[in-house]
Parts: C-alpha cells; sequence; structure tokens
C-alpha cells in the first residue's frame, strides 16, 4: 500500500510540474501582422525600405523567456523601396532571386534576458543561406496586448543578396516593430 502511494504522489507531482511547464510553454502571442513594419536600411545611405507579408508564431513568457520560440517568416515579393523598377530588380537572380527562395525565415534557437530587454538568437534563413544571428529586443507588455521592437545588422553579401562588399557597403539594418495580442 505504501509503495502504491509513493508511486501515485510521483506521478502525480510529474504531471503537475508538466502543467505548469506546458503553461509557461504555451505563452502564446498573436501577431497583428497587418499592423507590424519591417525595415531596412543601408547606412551607406543607398537604400531604404519595408517587408511585408509577416507570418509568425510566438511563443514568450517575459517571466521565463529561455522556454519561449520565434519563428517568423515574410515574403520577399512584398519588398518595397519606393522606386518599382528597383523593387522589380530586387526580386531577380542578382538580389534574392524570389522566384526560387519567396520567403525570409527566422527560427530562433534561444531568447533570453539582457541588460536592456531580451535577445533572440536563432537562424536567419535568406535566398539560399542560413547564418546564426542576434535580435535584441524589447517587448512591451499591457495585460493581452504588447509590442516586440527590435533590430538586427546583417550583411546582404551573406546571403548571396547582391555582392559581398570587403568595406561593408552592403550592410543593412533591419528594424522590427510588431504588435502583439495574448491568444
Amino acid at each position: 500500500m505504501k509503495i502504491r502511494s509513493i508511486i501515485t504522489i510521483t506521478i502525480a507531482g510529474f504531471i503537475a510540474t508538466g502543467l505548469v511547464a506546458f503553461k509557461v510553454i504555451n505563452s502564446e502571442w498573436k501577431a497583428t501582422t497587418e499592423n507590424a513594419h519591417i525595415t531596412f536600411t543601408m547606412p551607406n545611405g543607398k537604400h531604404s525600405g519595408t517587408i511585408s507579408g509577416l507570418e509568425t508564431t510566438i511563443n514568450f513568457d517575459p517571466m521565463d523567456p529561455k522556454f519561449g520560440s520565434i519563428k517568423a517568416t515574410v515574403k520577399v515579393p512584398t519588398i518595397n523601396t519606393g522606386t518599382p523598377q528597383l523593387d522589380n530588380h530586387l526580386q531577380t537572380a542578382d538580389f534574392f532571386d524570389a522566384a526560387n527562395h519567396p520567403v525570409v525565415t527566422f527560427t530562433s534557437d534561444s531568447i533570453s534576458r539582457n541588460d536592456s530587454g531580451f535577445v533572440a538568437i536563432g537562424k536567419l534563413a535568406m535566398r539560399d543561406s542560413i547564418h546564426t544571428v542576434r535580435i535584441p529586443f524589447v517587448f512591451a507588455d499591457k495585460e493581452k496586448t504588447a509590442m516586440i521592437k527590435g533590430s538586427l545588422d546583417i550583411f546582404a553579401g551573406d546571403y548571396g543578396v547582391g555582392k559581398k562588399s570587403e568595406k561593408g557597403s552592403d550592410r543593412v539594418v533591419v528594424s522590427i516593430e510588431v504588435p502583439l495580442t495574448k491568444e
């Protein structure tokens, strides 16, 4: 009888622990994608613009970010620099090769807290290249709504988008603002 009780209590403990962990992992936020803003700027002053078509799944608890995850894609054909001729050229094989690589994807490997907010470390896949990137971000939470704001620097040539510049003129700063609602 004693062994059954111990086994029952142990199993109940594992189940309770699993439910608590599930609650943390299941802190799912829904992105309000129509109000999301993803902008890019080449600091050398050449070009700037936006990219849209965001689709994302965000599981995040700011009190315990290590269990969080972010997966996001944007659609290459939505690039808008304000110059249609340039937008069309960016779709070609010289740059994004949108016919063969129509999306850019980020998948987090980890999320952690830092001095100014959080950082998501993960794989950025663009064209036919995948590189690990760090995306520092802030998470502003107001009950059932929130906002993620972050940015990252990349070098387009590292992804085969244009040519790699030894002087760094292929540097691109990507800024991200995504409003969220609690599911």
